[in-house]
């Protein structure tokens, strides 16, 4: 999406740029060249001043405004991406993101809430590797009864990710069955692509975790997950 609204402004920044190209024409047409066909009004002299004069101003305003415009495309694009990063934000009166990411199995659909508000740089890397398909294929390498399954690692050993790391939004949403949070080493700013759901309520691991999501729908398929099971398919849709 973010591709496509560059695209969309790039066009929109090559109109306006031609608009002013063609009025810079019509400008040069009607003060530069016309008057060369009016010899008892100009003479060579006044002629040669007027050419160097508009010459100049004509430079100065091409300047300006083929500036000002990619200003103004500019702007707009950040604009654009503002209000994709907003949307991403709203939430309902739980908190929750109106935006809810579809986890399928072979057991069934499991659907993902977020919590920008309590974790919105998680949100935003986690929201960008589910729109990169980034989980499609990858297995539960980590599966404990009453406690979490775990995936996120494309090595399946439980030691891999994507190669970035994440700082900590530690923050004070609980963990229950369902609560979706980000998986680390002993540092807290470890956490990367490797993410956990809670299989019951689990207060030790409160504060300790970047909390980011809950399990809206599919509660009864967490307990069906095996180790070894994969992601078929994860994205994203609105409400």
């Amino acid at each position: 999406m973010g591709h496509q609204i560059w695209r969309e402004k790039e066009s929109i920044k090559y109109r306006l740029v031609c608009q002013h190209l063609y009025s810079f024409f019509y400008f040069f047409l009607f003060f530069l060249v016309l008057p060369i066909y009016d010899h008892q009004r100009y003479n060579f002299l006044t002629y040669l001043n007027q050419l160097e004069f508009m010459g100049k101003t004509l430079i100065l305003l091409s300047f300006l405004l083929i500036t000002g415009s990619c200003t103004k495309s500019s702007n707009s694009l950040d604009v654009d991406i503002t209000d994709e990063k907003n949307d991403q934000l709203k939430t309902d009166d739980k908190n929750l993101s109106l935006k809810k990411a579809i986890l399928k199995t072979i057991h069934g659909n499991i659907t993902i809430k977020f919590y920008p508000k309590h974790a919105p740089n998680t949100v935003t890397r986690f929201m960008n590797l589910v729109e990169n398909g980034f989980y499609n294929g990858l297995k539960f390498h980590r599966v404990i009864p009453n406690f979490v399954v775990q995936t996120g690692d494309p090595t399946g050993t439980g030691t891999g990710g994507s190669g970035q790391k994440l700082k900590a939004e530690f923050n004070e949403i609980q963990h229950i069955k369902g609560t979706v949070a980000m998986a680390r080493a002993q540092s807290p700013d470890s956490g990367d692509s490797q993410f956990y759901i809670a299989l019951s309520t689990l207060p030790h691991l409160d504060k300790k975790y970047t909390v980011f999501g809950q399990v809206t729908k599919g509660l009864e398929i967490l307990d069906k997950i095996s180790k070894g099971d994969q992601i078929l398919n994860f994205s994203l849709i609105n409400k």
